[in-house]
């Protein structure tokens, strides 16, 4: 028990993580031009719960990714709905934005799994590369 819960909050510190890193480039896409501490504490908050939700749908439960990942997609994006419009950074009557809103999500969304993607493969070519040389060692010792 105490385990999961060491692994939701690591998740959601680094959704915090995360978000915090990308709020500057939508700040700057947009061109936006004050940061409200309402605004800080809401991106904050919202960015560790997206994390916590990525590691309940990713790494909790034992659901295929045909389902978690259009899950997650379907979460994330409401989430950052929601922050988007609690902030005053949306407006919802204005379709040409909706379609702007949208473009920016899916692209950063892509650049985040690309991101991950990237990262798991360095770590699993690392994990080869210590099986190999420790199987090389074992196959000398013999």
């Amino acid at each position: 028990m105490h385990k999961k819960i060491r692994i939701l909050i690591n998740s959601f510190l680094i959704g915090v993580g995360v978000g915090n890193l990308i709020a500057p480039i939508f700040y700057l896409v947009n061109q936006l031009q004050q940061l409200s501490i309402s605004a800080l504490i809401s991106v904050t908050l919202l960015s560790g719960l997206i994390g916590v939700v990525s590691s309940l749908l990713f790494g909790f439960y034992d659901v295929s990714l045909k389902v978690s990942l259009p899950l997650h997609f379907l979460a994330i994006s409401g989430i950052v709905l929601l922050m988007n419009i609690y902030n005053g950074w949306f407006d919802l009557v204005n379709l040409p934005y909706l379609g702007l809103f949208l473009l920016q999500f899916v692209c950063i969304y892509l650049l985040v799994w690309l991101v991950i993607i990237y990262m798991n493969r360095q770590k699993v070519s690392k994990i080869n590369e210590k099986l190999r040389e420790r199987k090389n060692s074992l196959d000398k010792g013999q």
